[in-house]
């Protein structure tokens, strides 16, 4: 659900409600009723629409804009996007299982009557002539039908019998289907009571055409209102007398005025093409709109800290809405390119092995082109020691010093001379074990410089650790060939395990 759909689908209620006003009663009950089940069936198609395609422009240019991180201090930000979305689901869940109720109701209905006249059945749980079953559809009459006078019988039975003949069931089940979907809407609302009120008129005119007598039509229908009450039932099906729009139907059949011609097949076929050519106006109109927003093609080169480019890194790209997302892998000449990109503020987020991710704010706007040059820091290595306070384990052989190429040009430090750390013997005795997490900078000749402790269980224990580190050697980080800087983290168990 967007909100591109719900503008759509409210310019055609309003337009199907407009129209059904101004024709008023110029025209039949049935050709009311079409246009608002026309009306019904277009906006529950808006979703299945395919979308248009998007439009690139020829050209766009870039400025780059500050990235901020903004982070609460004890509150996390309240995502509205997903409150309404979950609030939206509830409802659309509440009512589909409202009309599976129904629909089950009804086929307990229809399996627990008894034949009766004709096609007609009774039930005695029932107080109104009604038809249920959307698929199959059932005429069922109260038990009290039993003892009506004949011409109620047949009234009731060919005004039924007209709610089949026009599919009325089967229109019913997509207007559930649209009102579920667009509960939230009140245009939704007053359209589908609208085409039900048109329903039931269209089958008053029907049973009136046929030769009862439209005053003797009314009485019966007031009948069955009275009998009926207030008796809730749950959405099973259409009911023959609906006691809060009675009145209006009851002088619609008593007024000589009324016009009662079906739909023909010239008046459907026009309501049908003004539907769909309204339906492709209000849809196109609005995502043409979308499209004015001018288009662009945007161009990353990924470098490294010397300017040499980095293949095969990963760029992603997102616009300030969260909805848009654009990931590619640079080439092997270190360029990713995305097209068709609409003019906004974007974030470009880099990431390669080796390296550490880099971001970096662009507004792209209509203008020449967009490169965009991207440089990855220095990714930081790991290391981790484990010092037992039990047996002294074996002496190990010195590492063979050995380079592995990382992301482009990069050649991760290795340590040459690692000097033990020592678990204090206070510390040791006392049974205190841990471990130490330290941030150290190696330096070009692959010498240890500021070490900073991240987290220890015991100060002596930082001091043992950081005094050991402070004289490893490594074989220096190498970027393209020269020596660079680079940081490390150092994790130094200690532990009294053998």
């Amino acid at each position: 659900m967007t909100t591109q759909w719900i503008l759509q689908a409210t310019l055609l209620m309003a337009a199907a409600l407009m129209v059904g006003f101004l024709a008023g009663q110029r025209i039949s009950a049935a050709r009311r009723h079409l246009i608002y089940l026309t009306a019904v069936l277009a906006v529950l198609a808006i979703p299945l629409l395919p979308r248009a395609a998007t439009i690139a422009v020829s050209s766009a240019s870039v400025v780059e804009v500050p990235v901020f991180t903004v982070r609460a201090d004890t509150t996390a930000p309240v995502d509205w996007m997903a409150i309404a979305g979950n609030i939206w689901l509830t409802g659309a869940i509440l009512l589909t299982a409202r009309y599976l109720i129904g629909m089950g109701r009804a086929a307990w209905l229809i399996r627990t009557s008894t034949p009766f006249r004709d096609e007609a059945r009774l039930h005695r749980s029932i107080r109104v002539p009604m038809v249920v079953g959307w698929l199959r559809p059932r005429i069922l009459l109260p038990a009290t039908a039993s003892d009506w006078p004949a011409e109620r019988i047949a009234s009731a039975i060919s005004h039924e019998r007209s709610h089949i003949e026009r599919l009325d069931c089967l229109w019913a089940l997509f207007a559930a289907a649209t009102t579920a979907i667009y509960w939230f809407h009140p245009l939704v609302w007053m359209l589908v009571d609208r085409m039900r009120q048109e329903s039931e008129r269209s089958c008053d005119d029907s049973v009136i055409r046929h030769g009862t007598d439209a005053r003797d039509y009314a009485e019966h229908l007031l009948e069955a209102a009275r009998e009926a009450g207030h008796h809730w039932e749950p959405a099973v099906g259409i009911a023959m007398a609906d006691a809060p729009k009675l009145e209006s139907r009851v002088v619609s059949v008593l007024d000589h005025r009324t016009v009662r011609t079906p739909v023909s097949r010239k008046f459907a076929a026009a309501v049908t093409v003004s539907a769909s050519v309204l339906l492709l106006l209000v849809t196109g109109a609005i995502t043409s709109r979308a499209q004015d927003v001018p288009q662009g093609t945007l161009e990353i080169t990924v470098v490294d800290p010397s300017g040499a480019r980095v293949a095969d890194a990963e760029v992603s790209v997102e616009d300030g809405s969260g909805k848009l997302q654009v990931k590619r892998k640079a080439s092997a000449e270190g360029i990713a390119r995305i097209d068709s990109l609409p003019a906004a503020d974007y974030l470009v987020e880099v990431k390669a092995p080796g390296f550490g991710p880099a971001t970096k704010g662009i507004r792209l706007q209509a203008d020449n082109g967009a490169r965009v040059a991207i440089a990855l820091d220095m990714g930081r290595i790991f290391e981790t020691v484990k010092v037992s306070g039990g047996v002294p384990a074996a002496p190990q052989a010195p590492r063979a010093p050995t380079r592995i190429r990382i992301g482009g040009n990069v050649q991760a430090a290795k340590v040459r001379n690692q000097v033990p750390v020592q678990y204090p013997p206070a510390l040791k005795n006392a049974g205190v074990q841990g471990t130490v997490f330290l941030q150290a900078v190696i330096l070009m000749d692959g010498t240890v410089g500021s070490v900073e402790v991240l987290s220890a269980p015991h100060p002596d224990l930082a001091t043992a650790a950081t005094d050991a580190v402070r004289q490893w050697t490594y074989e220096p980080t190498l970027l393209n060939g020269s020596p660079i800087e680079v940081i490390t983290k150092i994790n130094v168990n200690f532990t009294l395990a053998e």
